[in-house]
Formats: C-alpha cells, structure tokens, sequence
C-alpha cells in the first residue's frame, strides 16, 4: 500500500507541475506535438463488490490509471488506436477469506489493460456515427472469493453511438465474455471457477454547455449464471458525470448497480441470499488530458473498470488425480 501512495502522491505532484506548464489560457494548437495524439492520466478512489465478495464488504481503495489515442495513417477513414492501463489498490486493512473464516493481511490489487480501434464523429463536418472495439484484461491478486487467488480474465467490449444533434448521443455498448480462469478452494470441495459477464447496453449521452458530460445507461446481462441454475443479475443501470475545471483537467463521479436475480440464490443449497449477488461499483477522481481535453484523438472508450469488467463466480470440481 505504501508504494501505490508513493506512486500517487508522485503522480498527482507531476500532473500539478506539469499543468502549470500546459493549462495557461490558451488551448495547444494544432501543431504542438501533444496534439498530435490523445492522451489521458487519472487518479481516484473506488469501491465495488459483486459475486466474488458475497459477506464481505465492499473492495474500497484507490487507482491510477492512463490511456493513449494514436491515430493511424488513412486520413480517409479517420481511424486510431487506443492503448491504455490501470492499477488500483483495495482494503488496505486486509481481507477476509469467506470459506475459512481466517483473516488476510494483504491488501487485493487490480490491473486493467485495455487495447482497440475507435472512430470519433465529427458532428460539425456531417458525420454522426462513433464506435469502437476494445479487448480487455483483468489481472487480480489476493482477489475473488477466498481473498487469495490470482485471477487473469478478459473481454470484448464493443460500443456504437449516433449523434442525434451537437449536445445528445444515443447508443450502443455490449460486452463478451472470453477468457476465464479457476481458483482455489471453495469449500465442499470445489474449486472457484471465474468469468467476466455478457452484457448489452443502452446509453444517452448530453454535452452541456460549460463543458460538463453526463451519461446514464441501462443494461441486460447474459441470463444464465456461471456453473448453476438461474441468473445471477437481471438489470444494470448507471450514470456517470464529468465537469471541466479547465482545458486539460476534468473531476468525474461514477455509479453503477446490478439488481439481483430473484431466480439466483446463488450455490443452491448453501443458503446465500440474494444480496450476495449485488453488483455496485462508485468511483470519483480526477483526470489530465496533457494534449487538451477536447482532442479529437482522445480514446473513444475508457479503460475496462469494475464498472465495465463484472465477474461471476461458480464453482467447478477439482481435476481427477493421477
């Protein structure tokens, strides 16, 4: 925990220094050669919990993050690729191990890689249309059920929106589940069996006036639960607001809820009730755009967050011995 503080408190020191340099009156011209790419760095708290957690609390904590735009070479096609990265420290007190009771001292960490294409809109020159598609990876330690495992996961995630004037979007963004991953032991026997969760999404989007973005979503997640019977959620539903404080620094506020199934009472027979199955995920932070916030070539879709990236846990027997 001590060397993410260091690393933050290092960060937040460097964007500070560096936007004295940047953020003057005046927005970079076109020329500059920050402008020539888009880019981003952010630093928040955030809390989630989902079916990993089960009785434990919810997974406070804080991150760092950076995501970088490159367009490519067909001016034609106005496309760019999107590289970018997270890492983020949770319970700092330690964890609890819900299958043996027995407490964990290490804190869980999460790394989010993200990588696609995009296309922006250009609203003013007549084009309406923005999409793009992104792979990502989730890498936890001392994470899922038993507080202990080290998890690797990844997605596809996909998002397509439509200009319906200059300050409105309407759109599109689904996720697919790819690769998963096997704990440890889960009592009885069994071992955790982890997968990102499918799910299908619709946006609104509104530009105001001063700069503010604000964006709420509903969403429908695949209808079968890992390794069991029934769903595990039913219905997503989010919104998130970020505020201008200048040209090249934004706050953001996050939420998002995953209402559990009434078909769940997930591990049948174990008597785990429904709030098991909550998902919610909050985060607030702030974010340095070194190249201005309004670069075109900023990256269309942020990187994965437990917002974006939810998990489903089952339980799978153990291989046969020799």
């Amino acid at each position: 925990m001590s060397r993410l503080l260091c690393v933050c408190a290092m960060m937040a020191v460097s964007l500070l220094a560096t936007s004295n340099v940047f953020a003057d009156k005046h927005r970079l011209s076109d020329q500059h050669w920050l402008s020539s790419f888009g880019s981003s760095l952010d630093l928040g708290y955030d809390t989630f919990r989902g079916m990993t957690d089960v009785a434990r609390p919810d997974n406070s904590g804080a991150k760092i993050g950076g995501n970088l735009g490159i367009p490519l070479p067909f001016e034609a096609y106005d496309l760019g690729v999107q590289l970018g990265a997270s890492y983020g420290v949770y319970d700092w007190r330690g964890r609890l191990n819900t299958t043996t009771g027995n407490a964990i001292d290490d804190t869980m960490n999460q790394t989010f890689v993200t990588a696609g294409l995009f296309h922006r809109a250009n609203y003013d020159c007549g084009e309406r249309v923005s999409w793009g598609v992104v792979y990502d990876a989730m890498f936890g330690g001392n994470w899922g059920l038993v507080g202990d495992d080290d998890v690797n996961l990844s997605q596809w995630r996909g998002q397509i929106s439509y200009s319906l004037n200059c300050r409105n979007d309407i759109g599109l963004l689904g996720v697919l589940h790819d690769r998963d991953d096997i704990g440890g032991q889960a009592g009885g026997g069994d071992l955790n069996h982890y997968e990102a969760i499918s799910h299908l999404d619709v946006f609104l989007e509104h530009r105001f006036n001063s700069g503010a973005r604000g964006r709420v979503w509903l969403g429908i997640p695949e209808g079968s639960a890992l390794d069991r019977e029934g769903s595990t959620i039913d219905l997503i539903f989010g919104a998130t607001f970020t505020m201008p404080l200048n040209n090249y620094w934004e706050a953001y506020g996050s939420f998002q809820y995953g209402n559990p199934s009434s078909s769940g009472n997930p591990f049948n027979g174990f008597g785990t009730d429904a709030s098991s199955e909550i998902y919610s995920n909050v985060a607030v932070g702030v974010v340095f755009y070194p190249g201005g916030r309004c670069n075109c070539r900023n990256p269309l879709l942020p990187v994965a967050n437990n917002s974006s990236f939810l998990v489903d846990n089952g339980r799978v027997a153990p291989p046969p011995g020799p």
